[in-house]
């Protein structure tokens, strides 16, 4: 009597559904946590944005006000009193890592010359999936970011 090695059709096919299940599971599980870490990432783009803005306004570079404008895929830094009336060819653009939903509030954040604090105090969220990144600038220039989830 000779003895076989190794294992079955039926075995192998079974450990190959079970691998299968397993990384599906893994891969669907993964996706709400992919999207939100995106909109962090993005949400924290528009804080370091905004930073650069508040310096370069403090420090009146081109005796300047300099500001953000946040659009859904991307934002742009820009010098001048507001995006409209900026100076186009001194703009920084910065694309998210992936487009966001919608951006609710203020879509723009403009500083004036010497000062670190917008006009009035302003309120952006970036929203994705039933998540949001908060930013509000004070009065002070004060920034500050909070996350959460959009209460259906």
């Amino acid at each position: 009597m000779t003895s076989r090695r190794g294992f079955t059709l039926s075995e192998i096919l079974l450990a190959v559904g079970i691998l299968l299940l397993l990384t599906g599971g893994a891969i669907a599980f993964s996706f709400p946590y992919l999207k939100r870490q995106q909109l962090d990432a993005a949400g924290n783009m528009l804080l370091a944005e905004l930073h650069q803005a508040q310096t370069d306004a403090y420090a009146q570079v081109d005796d300047a006000g300099h500001g953000v404008k946040i659009f859904t895929d991307h934002l742009v830094r820009f010098e001048g009193p507001s995006y409209d009336a900026r100076d186009a060819s001194k703009d920084v653009t910065t694309p998210f890592p992936a487009p966001v939903d919608a951006v609710s509030g203020a879509t723009e954040f403009d500083m004036p010359p010497g000062s670190l604090a917008p006009a009035a105090e302003t309120t952006t969220q970036l929203q994705r999936n039933g998540s949001y990144f908060q930013i509000t600038a004070s009065a002070y220039g004060v920034l500050t970011a909070q996350e959460g989830t959009i209460a259906p």
